[in-house]
């Protein structure tokens, strides 16, 4: 009798814990697609009548302009920075703010569909992006050596040129301390001061990196601007 008693508890106990598993993980894929979950964290409430669907979250009715200001006014109380807000009525009317916090941004964006009369809202969190100046002076002329173990380089003297390149490394790329690094690559000697150019045609960015600091740039025409196109054929 007494471990008929023994066995009914212990199956009890596992079907109690399967199903609070299963339920675990049905809530993690159901988030899988998204950055940030409001319902998991302390510092930012939901609006009231937000559910979440698929990716976005829904709320029946025109409500973007309460969910706006909700937002905007409550999460700096919540120890959320306001670096940026927008609204606007055009297209049925919708918005945009951003935080910051901890170094990481937080994106709120919004707007009434009124074909289905329902209002959007979507959060994203990422990492701050920090861009730091590596050219001080702009120079008369680069130098952009083929590989690492070249000698002689080629001059770019044309100033438009010269130009793209500096907008591509202190204005497009934006700090990354892993950036990923190539074994073969480019140098850009820019004042005496080298930079390394790394590609790899499977992935989405080009890796810039001094003897400091390494930069990641979206794919630009960088390549062709410098000459270093033979990076491609690897």
């Amino acid at each position: 009798m007494k471990n008929r008693i023994v066995i009914s508890f212990v199956l009890i106990i596992l079907i109690i814990s399967s199903v609070a598993i299963y339920k675990y993980v049905l809530e993690k894929d159901r988030y899988s697609s998204v950055s940030i979950v409001p319902e998991n964290r302390n510092d930012l409430p939901l609006y009231d009548g937000l559910e979440f669907q698929e990716h976005h979250y829904l709320i029946k009715g025109n409500y973007w302009y309460d969910i706006y200001e909700f937002y905007r006014d409550t999460l700096p109380n919540h120890g959320w920075k306001l670096v940026f807000k927008q609204a606007s009525i055009e297209d049925s009317g919708g918005f945009m703010l951003r935080f910051q916090k901890n170094d990481k941004e937080l994106h709120i964006g919004g707007g009434w569909n009124p074909y289905a009369n329902e209002t959007e809202t979507t959060f994203d969190l990422n990492p701050v992006l920090h861009k730091t100046m590596w050219i001080d002076q702009k120079p008369r002329s680069i130098c952009v050596y083929l590989n690492k173990n070249a000698v002689n380089c080629n001059k770019i003297t044309d100033q438009n040129k010269i130009e793209q390149f500096i907008k591509m490394v202190d204005e497009d790329a934006v700090n990354k301390d892993d950036a990923p690094l190539q074994k073969e690559f480019g140098i850009v000697d820019v004042n005496g001061e080298k930079i390394e150019i790394h590609y790899d045609p499977l992935l989405s960015s080009y890796t810039l990196k001094t003897a400091d600091e390494r930069k990641q740039l979206k794919p630009e025409a960088l390549l062709e601007l410098l000459g270093l196109t033979h990076l491609k054929e690897r």
